[in-house]
């Protein structure tokens, strides 16, 4: 699936709605890099600020700048895959930034290693002073080989578990979307595709090193108790059926995934009357109770494995626990 030309063309796609705030920071970090072959595309979707006009005003012939109907980050991202000439692209968030060595050195350790899919450290910033130390030269970085199989057991529950579900913090050959997009108007789309990204890659190659800066926004609609939060739980069961249908033994764990994701959108909704009075709550508890007695306890962590039981005798007891092991965390 590799290009074996280290003079690529990389494809960046850059959802943006209304962040002016942010905007040049991230643009300015994606047309530093140090690898320079990239068409980058901008999806400004139905901003309302000056998001569009700040990008209007970069004078660099490889930032192409879309405009369409808002409809969310699934649609803008599609939007943009659409327009992908790269031989590998990437995505990014509008109101995060690049390490200048992110593309020269994802796309190095694909070359290097033979990987269809390479993988980098996220860090997490809250202040652009912060950046320029983030900033600081790699000259390389250690890339270590990952099976489809380890890849896929460390998407539900391992050290880089987030990593290997958020679709930025990658390099992929364009190829992995010919035919896969994401859910629109979903939330948790990351988790919509990440399997099947996985699923079409033999090798994946992992460095630690934190190329990819996520911004800390405690307003984003991800920190923002919703209904919505329940399509994790849909994604996570779509994992389990498509596992079980390839008798794949992760199956086990993406039903735990669902169920985790159960427990901890009751446990957001608990702390608010007006989502505990809603009918939709009494049906969510009796899915994930549900979904705890279909869970195999044997070969689980202690921990998982508590939670599995207690929820299968009271799932109202089994979320207030699991509430206050969150807090202490």
């Amino acid at each position: 699936m590799q290009c074996d030309s280290s003079e690529a063309l990389v494809s960046v796609v850059i959802p943006v709605y209304n962040v002016e705030k942010y905007l040049h920071v991230c643009l300015d970090s994606v047309l530093a890099q140090s690898y320079t072959n990239l068409q980058v595309i901008l999806v400004n979707d139905g901003s309302c600020d000056a998001s569009l006009a700040i990008a209007e005003s970069y004078n660099d012939s490889r930032l192409e700048v879309f405009s369409k109907s808002n409809g969310g980050l699934s649609s803008a991202r599609n939007y943009g895959l659409a327009r992908a000439r790269g031989d590998y692209l990437c995505f990014v968030d509008s109101d995060d930034a690049l390490h200048p060595d992110f593309v020269r050195l994802l796309l190095d350790g694909i070359l290097q290693t033979q990987a269809d899919l390479a993988v980098c450290g996220l860090a997490r910033f809250s202040c652009d002073s912060e950046l320029p130390t983030m900033n600081e030269v790699v000259n390389g970085a250690e890339f270590h080989l990952y099976s489809q199989e380890k890849a896929i057991t460390e998407l539900y529950g391992g050290g880089f578990l987030q990593q290997f579900t958020v679709a930025v913090s990658k390099l992929y050959p364009r190829q992995i979307y010919k035919n896969l997009r994401f859910p629109e108007g979903r939330l948790h789309e990351d988790v919509a595709v990440a399997l099947p990204v996985l699923l079409q890659a033999q090798r994946v190659a992992l460095t630690t090193s934190l190329l990819y800066h996520y911004r800390c926004n405690e307003s984003s609609i991800m920190t923002t108790p919703s209904w919505k939060h329940v399509d994790g739980i849909d994604f996570y069961e779509e994992h389990y059926r498509l596992l079980s249908g390839l008798h794949m033994p992760q199956a086990k764990l993406a039903l735990l995934a669902a169920f985790k994701a159960g427990i901890n959108c009751l446990t957001e909704y608990s702390a608010n009357p007006s989502y505990r009075q809603d009918p939709r709550y009494r049906s969510l508890q009796k899915r994930v109770e549900k979904l705890a007695k279909r869970i195999p306890i044997k070969g689980l962590r202690k921990i998982d494995a508590a939670t599995v039981v207690t929820a299968r005798i009271s799932i109202a007891v089994a979320t207030f626990i699991y509430g206050i092991a969150l807090r202490l965390k």
